[in-house]
């Protein structure tokens, strides 16, 4: 006698699915009833029924019903709906796992009613005039029926189907934003084999209901949590593995990115160093704006690069009230994006160090001495004659003046031979700085942070801390035995 080639253990296959959510049941039941032709209203009924017995009624008005009743035990037979990577599922399997778990099942169909009961099927000629209905009893406990329920809220029903779970219609969830991008799926070819493809599809966006976790969701149907700031719903199949509970992480990785593009301007701020966000900033996808958005928020409007290249340029960023971003900071791929969009810069371009000497650099346009305002004179005068106050004995100091307005710096000092050049650049401090008293905190402020250098030139230094304080309180000196010398 010629037997079947395979046997499916019903009981095995339960137990094989003894740690999935119960919710995974209800959730086959209902996109099998979305993906129905023509159905516009789906309803869902759980009810405890006690000793550990929970029901699960869910029903469709599709006016042709099931297409075929063997379709409910038949296993991996090829579905119908595998050609059209707009259909939810995949394996024509939901049903047969819901049987295997299911103490009865029943459906009723336009086509006649198939009731299985442990290992028994039998058939009727009991029909609908139209649509479907599946009715299972499991072995469930009062906080798993509650758990059931409350999967239920996290369906995204589709907007042509009115969809109830006992006798509540499902919330409209607001839309937050969609966008339209390349994405894996999996669809049948010609001779019904399952094939990868690449397919453009429709994702929708939405903020997760309070105390609720972000999901990635085929069609309305959660599949993956992903803990991401937004939930993400692709309009088409999505290329889950056989548990439906995982998704190739470049998968993930295309849905944060294209929604970081599309929202970054309402990324919160406290969210900038979420993982996937890190995720999304390392493609090269991710746009310019996304990366400028993404920077700021973690780091604020004044940041910049550490420079090796100029490190006396970092400091002084420190010292301008910026923050110094390391290069551990991000990845390689972050980095590239951050440098393509300019979104930080070295701290040698923002706030460069002085370098008015360097031997490939052009003269300064030094103003000439026959050209000096008396104002000019006098706070040269007064500028060399204080540095001989506070540091007396180590040389002379020799002042120019210069016209660079575009330069960085508003002056800067330094040896020069024998003795010390101080350098005031009339185009960044401008006539009145020249004008106003000597004892102008302006004037003593700029002076004494230039004579610091004569002993130190790193501006973060415990001795360039030190040198500012001693030549503060040999000012303080000056001023109360001398005080006419401000004069």
């Amino acid at each position: 006698m010629t037997q079947s080639a395979l046997v499916v253990d019903r009981k095995g296959l339960a137990k094989k699915l003894a740690h999935r959510p119960k919710s995974f049941v209800l959730f086959e039941l209902i996109q099998n009833a979305w993906d129905a032709p023509g159905v516009t209203r789906v309803e869902a009924l759980v009810e405890h029924q006690g000793s550990g017995r929970c029901r699960l009624q869910v029903s469709d008005d599709s006016p042709g019903g099931f297409t075929t009743l063997d379709s409910v035990y038949t296993m991996f037979r090829d579905s119908e709906k595998a050609a059209d990577p707009e259909k939810r599922g995949r394996f024509e399997l939901g049903e047969k796992l819901v049987a295997a778990l299911a103490l009865r099942m029943v459906v009723t169909t336009t086509k006649g009613t198939i009731t299985i009961e442990g290992d028994k099927r039998s058939h009727s000629r009991v029909r609908l005039p139209q649509g479907s209905a599946v009715s299972v009893d499991l072995r469930m406990t009062r906080e798993e029926t509650a758990e059931m329920l409350a999967a239920a809220q996290r369906l995204i029903a589709p907007g042509d189907i009115t969809t109830f779970v006992n006798g509540t219609p499902l919330p409209c969830r607001p839309q937050l934003a969609s966008f339209v991008t390349t994405l894996q799926t999996v669809r049948s070819d010609t001779e019904g084999h399952l094939r990868p493809s690449q397919r453009k599809t429709e994702v929708r966006v939405y903020e997760p209901a309070p105390g609720e976790t972000a999901h990635l969701y085929e069609m309305g149907i959660p599949v993956v949590e992903t803990g991401d700031r937004w939930s993400y719903d692709v309009q088409q199949r999505v290329p889950v593995n056989f548990e439906r509970d995982n998704v190739p992480p470049a998968y993930l990785k295309t849905l944060r990115v294209e929604a970081l593009n599309a929202l970054h301007d309402k990324l919160p701020q406290a969210d900038a160093m979420a993982p996937w966000v890190t995720d999304a900033l390392d493609d090269a996808r991710c746009s310019p704006e996304a990366v400028q958005e993404v920077v700021q928020a973690r780091f604020g409007p004044k940041a910049v690069i550490y420079d090796p290249s100029d490190p006396e340029g970092t400091k002084i960023a420190v010292t301008q009230g910026y923050t110094v971003v390391s290069g551990g900071a991000f990845s390689a791929g972050a980095w590239e994006n951050i440098r393509d969009s300019k979104a930080l810069l070295p701290a040698g371009q923002v706030t460069p160090s002085p370098k008015p000497y360097s031997p490939d650099g052009r003269g300064e346009k030094v103003i000439p001495y026959d050209k000096w305002t008396e104002d000019m004179k006098r706070r040269a005068t007064f500028s060399w004659k204080l540095f001989e106050r506070l540091i007396p004995g180590i040389g002379k100091c020799h002042v120019v003046i210069v016209n660079e307005p575009t330069a960085p710096w508003s002056a800067n000092f330094g040896p020069e031979g024998n003795t010390y050049r101080l350098c005031l650049n009339y185009g960044r401090l401008g006539k009145r700085w020249f004008a106003i008293p000597n004892r102008a905190v302006e004037v003593l402020d700029l002076l004494l942070h230039e004579y610091c250098h004569a002993t130190c030139s790193d501006h973060l230094s415990h001795e360039m801390h030190e040198t500012a304080t001693r030549l503060g309180a040999q000012l303080t000196n000056v001023a109360l035995n001398d005080p006419k010398f401000f004069e």
